[in-house]
């Protein structure tokens, strides 16, 4: 049986971020030259003045909560996961195979990913559509061409971005449900016919047979979100509720981003220590290579970007990664990464998590006994 986790330290986190320019400034962490106190308190404990509950609970009310904006009210909510069943094909769902959309009935775990869609902001427009991306390949998205619907890999152009974003409307057959409208083409929406999924014209007042084609129910997704692609969703509703004037885009999924979190965090999980290395008075942005976050998003980007990293340690029994805590600490008891989070300057992020022994930094309760360490990783950068 695993001992309980010492009563001090159920858990500690710490965090930082640090300016991509060479300037120094300040950053959203407090200065590791009082460890002491760098976390919030000596033994780590969260601060009794940001209940873990009342974060939570908000966030939950910000993602029941349906986006007014410009006179849409999207039937599907962003930055949410789901899968979706035809109107009157109930045991069919939209889903891809082969890269082309297709209205099928799902068997196995393949059926089930490729039946899996991320409901992000439009690629086009964030704010008065949506994209579906796809669970099992986060890098393509549907779209039509000629009408037919795809799954095609993300690039950098307008057309694809303009093909791929709909409006989520009121079901044609049924209100209580949605419909996608194509952005450019209001008129058309996304159907099945022939168990195939096109993007055609339909008459918002034509036969029920055509205005159910059109009509497809949100439900439950067949596979959950992952870790990382949750705290996307986290910031991404962040920066829908909690901005001040102009609302900041929506950070795209950047695979490029996702590869060098993922890289940092599993460097900081398999070398207990390096976590401890500043960097402008700053832990936790050097790799065991000795390079930074500006040198890994520049060879990924061609440009520099800026990252947030969060750590927590347990002792005896460990709980998994939950990117709840992480977000917390970023948004509620750190203005600078709060900052980064909302920023307009950034397009696009990725999201790592890595998990290793080590033992506990020196100026927190228990220094130097074993533990087991959670590293989180955001990295940001204003590619579209």
């Amino acid at each position: 049986m695993a001992a309980a986790p010492a009563r001090t330290s159920e858990f500690a986190r710490c965090a930082a971020t640090v300016s991509p320019t060479a300037r120094p400034r300040t950053v959203n962490a407090i200065p590791a030259v009082d460890r002491s106190i760098r976390c919030g308190h000596s033994d780590g404990r969260i601060d009794s003045t940001v209940p873990r509950g009342r974060g939570g609970a908000r966030l939950a009310a910000a993602r029941r909560s349906t986006r007014v904006l410009e006179g849409y009210h999207p039937m599907v909510e962003i930055n949410t996961r789901n899968s979706f069943k035809s109107a009157n094909f109930p045991d069919h769902f939209i889903r891809h195979s082969n890269f082309a959309g297709e209205l099928a009935t799902i068997g196995n775990d393949t059926d089930r990913l490729d039946a899996t869609f991320d409901v992000v902001g439009g690629l086009a427009d964030d704010i008065v559509s949506v994209s579906l991306r796809s669970a099992n390949f986060p890098n393509h998205y549907l779209r039509y061409q000629n009408t037919r619907l795809v799954l095609s890999e993300y690039a950098d152009n307008d057309l694809l971005r303009h093909e791929a974003s709909f409006r989520s409307v009121s079901g044609l057959m049924w209100p209580l449900q949605t419909s996608f409208a194509a952005l450019d083409f209001p008129g058309r929406y996304l159907r099945h016919r022939d168990m195939h999924l096109w993007v055609e014209d339909v008459n918002p007042h034509g036969s029920d047979t055509e205005r159910s084609d059109a009509t497809f129910d949100a439900v439950t997704p067949f596979v959950p979100t992952p870790q990382p692609l949750r705290l996307l969703e986290l910031v991404n509703t962040s920066r829908i509720f909690d901005v001040v004037g102009p609302r900041a885009p929506m950070l795209r999924l950047e695979q490029r981003l996702v590869s060098t979190a993922q890289a940092h965090s599993d460097d900081l999980a398999a070398h207990p220590g390096l976590w401890e290395r500043l960097l402008n008075n700053f832990p936790g942005h050097y790799g065991s290579d000795g390079g930074t976050f500006h040198d890994r998003i520049s060879r990924a980007m061609g440009s520099d970007g800026n990252e947030n990293v969060y750590i927590e340690w347990y002792y005896g029994q460990v709980p998994p990664p939950d990117v709840q805590r992480a977000f917390d600490f970023w948004k509620y008891r750190s203005p600078r990464h709060k900052e980064t989070m909302l920023s307009s300057e950034y397009r696009c992020a990725g999201v790592g998590i890595g998990t290793g022994d080590g033992v506990v930094p020196a100026g927190q309760t228990g220094e130097g006994q074993a533990a087991t360490f959670h590293h989180y990783t955001m990295n940001f950068h204003a590619s579209r």
